[in-house]
């Protein structure tokens, strides 16, 4: 019967069974009493109801059903969406990958890395650090003489730096005035009268020994200091410097220049190469014996250049390859 195949399906809607029976009702009227029994009219109400509340939990399944379907489409969608702007996020990192260096490449610095190594090797190789005075006590400013007066020291006595060879020679105040003239000092307040106490002998001198670079060039600076006084006598004149290098013969310095009223300075320079570790430079007395002035002050020695060393050129050289052909490396890498 159609009332059975309606009950059989689990789908139907309530509305559709309410319908149809309705209708049946509707249509036999008090006919269904006589033709349906109570019997029956019972099993079927047992069965409506039955089959509302099958149709209940049917659609509060379905209603799980869903809700569970949904949360798991909206979670799935999130992380659709994570996973789908991580790899956005790492994509666009890929196509933009900043410019690496060869530091981040290889392990190995990069140019700016190796430009102060190479800098500082290239000087090595170019030079030595220079000393700005290679003599000590250049200026005579020690032992400190007496005001208005002189210290005198004797061949083979020293001070300060300075072997004494000859007679003597006195280390002198320049606030001393002598004959009308003031025997002012060069550098400093002091000053080395190279013709000693008197004595006026051209073996008179000083001598210091430096320490100097095989084959390095050097340059010798020293003031020379003149004047002439206005009596007879007339024993102070233009005074004349000799200077020996590691023995050798003397070469004279004269200072024309000769005022009456105070000493007038004048500088010179000499340049050489050092022949051995060690170098001996002596000033001499140049003067005529009758002059009792010979102004020496000032002294200064420096260094100007060096040979270059085979070991810092090669260390110079292998940094600075290096560096060209790390900034070559850096500058062929293709751009992404």
């Amino acid at each position: 019967m159609w009332t059975t195949k309606l009950l059989a399906s689990s789908a139907t809607p309530k509305s559709m069974l309410n319908k149809a029976l309705g209708s049946y009702v509707r249509d036999h009227g008090v006919l269904a009493t006589s033709v349906v029994s109570c019997k029956s009219i019972f099993a079927i109400c047992r069965f409506y109801r039955y089959f509302r509340s099958q149709l209940t939990l049917h659609r509060n399944d379905l209603a799980g059903e869903s809700w569970i379907l949904r949360a798991g489409k909206e979670r799935a969608m999130c992380l659709d969406l994570r996973n789908a702007d991580s790899l956005a996020h790492k994509k666009t990192k890929l196509r933009s990958p900043k410019r690496r260096s060869p530091k981040q490449l290889n392990g190995l610095p990069n140019m700016k890395t190796l430009l102060p190594f190479v800098v500082f090797f290239s000087s090595l190789m170019a030079s030595t650090p220079l000393r700005a005075d290679l003599i000590l006590n250049g200026s005579f400013e020690a032992p400190n003489a007496p005001s208005g007066s002189f210290i005198g020291f004797v061949g083979g006595s020293s001070f300060s730096g300075w072997n004494v060879v000859g007679s003597d020679v006195a280390v002198v105040r320049g606030d001393v005035v002598f004959d009308g003239i003031t025997l002012q000092a060069q550098s400093g307040v002091q000053w080395l009268d190279l013709s000693g106490n008197g004595s006026n002998l051209m073996t008179n001198g000083v001598r210091q020994d430096v320490s100097t670079t095989i084959g390095a060039a050097y340059e010798l600076s020293f003031w020379v200091g003149s004047a002439q006084n206005a009596n007879s006598a007339n024993n102070i004149f233009a005074s004349t410097v000799r200077l020996s290098i590691d023995g050798g013969t003397p070469m004279s310095f004269t200072n024309p220049t000769t005022p009456r009223t105070m000493l007038d300075w004048r500088m010179f320079t000499h340049s050489f190469n050092a022949l051995n570790t060690v170098t001996s430079i002596t000033f001499l007395n140049g003067s005529a014996a009758n002059n009792e002035l010979s102004g020496f002050d000032n002294v200064s020695l420096t260094i100007t250049a060096v040979p270059e060393p085979s070991s810092l050129s090669f260390v110079a050289s292998c940094f600075l390859g290096l560096g060209i052909l790390l900034k070559r490396r850096g500058l062929a890498m293709p751009k992404s």
